[in-house]
């Protein structure tokens, strides 16, 4: 009762903030508020916590079908970004659909071994040369999304909290630095892969991912200063490289978006694009914490 009413309290404290943030954005208006992009984004984040909440209740297993649900979509919007198409974007799916799967039921060590097997299978098979791209993409999208996506239920395993974390402090993380960013402007960070990501957007990254341990913190175990440093830097950073890393998959493809279906976002590729570094460092980090 005590961790579920610590996630609300976490939930109501960081979507009033965002709320009242766009508001002071808009000025107030109206009109202005409901053409914003921030207030599409707003109600698709708060959507999307309410569809985090209900696996999170669920341990690990819950976690394992988050993520099989989530590698399944971002694989078929990541497809057509990695050039593929046919039996190769079926097996991509299949892929990224089992890994996480198999990661829960301890097969990790099985996991790059398999996706290799099936995407070399797949080249030979064809017989022809040229396939062997084909299949060095589908290993790729394979690892950067079944892979990561997979460390979701690694996290529930360690605890609740830090699946929490990971889940909601991204999201908080995107939310400041969006809102950082369309406020304080600035310089770029890297404007040959993403030109509206600043430096400024950077900031608060790391802001949001310190806002979200702070209210998170009721549900972890006791952290040192090391520690909570070390925490942020892994959720706000890595949350900026997963960001850059689809932009630049993106821009390779000459597309805006991943998909078009997610309000204020384009596809679920577009929102969940910071978890896939997120998810594996949190649960890199919190392996090698001391218990």
């Amino acid at each position: 009762m005590d961790g579920f009413r610590t996630l609300l309290t976490a939930l109501a404290t960081a979507f009033g903030a965002g709320g009242v943030g766009i508001v002071v954005a808009t000025g107030g208006s109206w009109r202005r508020l409901q053409a914003s992009v921030l207030t599409r984004r707003y109600l698709t984040w708060l959507a999307l916590a309410l569809v985090y909440g209900i696996p999170a209740a669920f341990g690990a297993t819950g976690a394992m079908l988050l993520a099989t649900a989530l590698a399944i979509q971002a694989a078929r919007e990541a497809a057509p970004l990695l050039g593929l198409a046919g039996i190769y974007r079926r097996a991509l799916i299949a892929l990224c659909g089992v890994m996480p799967i198999l990661l829960l039921a301890g097969a990790g060590a099985w996991v790059a071994g398999l996706a290799l097997l099936v995407a070399l299978g797949l080249a030979i098979g064809r017989g022809r040369a040229d396939e062997l791209d084909a299949a060095a993409r589908l290993l790729f999208g394979a690892m950067l999304i079944g892979w990561t996506l997979a460390h979701l239920a690694l996290l529930a395993r360690f605890g609740t909290g830090w699946l929490v974390l990971a889940l909601f402090g991204t999201a908080v993380s995107d939310v400041c630095a969006f809102t950082a960013g369309s406020l304080a402007g600035g310089p770029k960070l890297a404007p040959r892969v993403s030109p509206g990501k600043t430096w400024a957007g950077l900031a608060g990254n790391l802001c949001g991912a310190a806002l979200a341990l702070l209210l998170i913190a009721p549900l972890l175990p006791k952290l040192t200063f090391i520690q909570l440093v070390g925490i942020v830097a892994a959720i706000g950073l890595g949350g900026c490289l997963g960001d850059l890393g689809e932009s630049l998959l993106k821009r390779q493809a000459d597309v805006k978006d991943a998909g078009h279906w997610l309000p204020g976002f384009g596809g679920l590729l577009d929102r969940i694009d910071s978890l896939l570094v997120v998810a594996p460092l949190l649960a890199f980090f919190v392996a090698i914490m001391p218990s």
